[in-house]
């Protein structure tokens, strides 16, 4: 890369991955935004992050699952503080698929169609 005064560049490998995912994703023509880890988000942008209600996201605040803090009347959230939580709750949705994944197996019924009793299979 060459710099502002003509002058090159070092580039760390971590940063160059980076730069490729953006541009892939760009190129997708998903959006991408690049923000420092202590951003203060709004609930609302929160909200569009995680995927969930802003009620919900409102519990998740009140229930201290979820850092925050006020600016006035209005709850802000660090986007480092949010991150941590929607990669935790992955994890945990992913080892609950993992382990209903498991118990199939274990019980013999993962390739076994299960009908309601009144249901007529041809």
């Amino acid at each position: 890369m060459v710099g502002k005064g003509g002058e090159p560049v070092k580039i760390p490998a971590s940063v160059r991955t980076l730069l490729a995912g953006i541009a892939r994703n760009m190129e997708a023509g998903k959006a991408v935004s690049v923000v420092a880890e202590n951003r203060e988000l709004t609930t609302q942008r929160a909200v569009n992050i995680l995927g969930v209600s802003r009620p919900f996201l409102v519990r998740l605040l009140e229930e201290n699952q979820v850092a925050f803090h006020r600016v006035g009347f209005h709850r802000r959230v660090y986007l480092a503080d949010l991150l941590d939580y929607k990669s935790k709750r992955d994890r945990a949705r992913h080892q609950a698929i993992k382990q209903l994944a498991m118990d199939d197996v274990e019980a013999e019924t993962y390739d076994t169609v299960i009908l309601p009793k009144d249901a007529v299979y041809e």
